[in-house]
């Protein structure tokens, strides 16, 4: 018996002026997914993520989340972006930034309560920030900050977690940790989907790759897509998988055991 998908692109095109970011998507992803997307600069990843949100206009096609549209389904999502630069400018604390989560979509007569401040403490609990709750936001390390905007993520309380290049730039105890912690929330029954640029740690992590280069190259199971073809066909270059399979070391452009 077939699953019912909980996110669908069906023929889902993105144009940037005369640019294309995403040409003729289709993929269906089932819910409790761990679903890695990766892809060459430019390729559409962080796109993707938008036209789930739907912050970016289609020019083809249609997205569906559990047979909703993006507007109707936005409380689904708690998404994490690849710049934060509308708070890292201001003196805000971090639980001033944790609390913006819960803010979305108040209502203008609600204020803030006892289950908001509690969210907000259990969500820097679990990213281990719980002690900077007080700290400027702009005083932190690259990898403290990024710990905060995951926290931010999680007091959105979606059900999809959606992260757009949580890894790159932080430090190995960061990394160490946000890992541990999507495992956690996968294991909770949570839908990731993640872009990255590190094979290596897509493979050791998530159970589903999409390959993606403006098209779709490959979507399914980690030993049918981590491939050197299908590598090759996403990166328009070679790459070698030695016998490790895809738990492999990654050195430039060369996967090798």
């Amino acid at each position: 018996m077939e699953t019912t998908p909980l996110i669908e692109f069906s023929h889902v095109s993105v144009r940037y002026g005369e640019r294309p970011a995403l040409e003729d998507v289709t993929l269906r992803v089932e819910p409790g997914r761990y679903v890695g997307v990766i892809g060459p600069n430019g390729s559409g990843k962080s796109t993707l993520l938008r036209a789930l949100l739907g912050t970016t206009a289609l020019a083809a096609g249609e997205v569906r989340i559990g047979g909703r549209t993006p507007e109707q389904a936005r409380g689904a999502f708690a998404y994490v972006p690849q710049h934060h630069t509308e708070v890292r400018d201001f003196p805000l604390t971090v639980g001033d930034v944790v609390m913006m989560a819960r803010l979305r979509g108040m209502a203008p007569w609600r204020r803030i309560g006892r289950r908001d401040r509690e969210i907000v403490a259990w969500a820097l609990e679990r990213v281990g920030m719980a002690d900077r709750r007080e700290a400027l936001i702009g005083e932190l390390s690259g990898g403290q900050q990024q710990r905060v905007f995951i926290a931010r993520a999680l007091a959105q309380e979606g059900r999809v977690l959606l992260l757009d290049e949580p890894l790159t730039g932080v430090d190995a105890g960061t990394m160490e940790l946000v890992l541990a912690l999507l495992a956690e929330l996968h294991g909770e029954g949570r839908t990731i989907l993640i872009t990255t640029h590190d094979l290596n740690t897509t493979a050791d992590t998530c159970d589903t790759l999409l390959l993606l280069n403006t098209r779709v190259i490959a979507y399914g199971p980690m030993a049918e897509t981590f491939t050197p073809a299908l590598l090759e066909a996403t990166f328009g270059r070679h790459v070698h998988i030695g016998e490790g399979g895809p738990h492999a070391e990654v050195t430039e452009n060369v996967i090798h055991h």
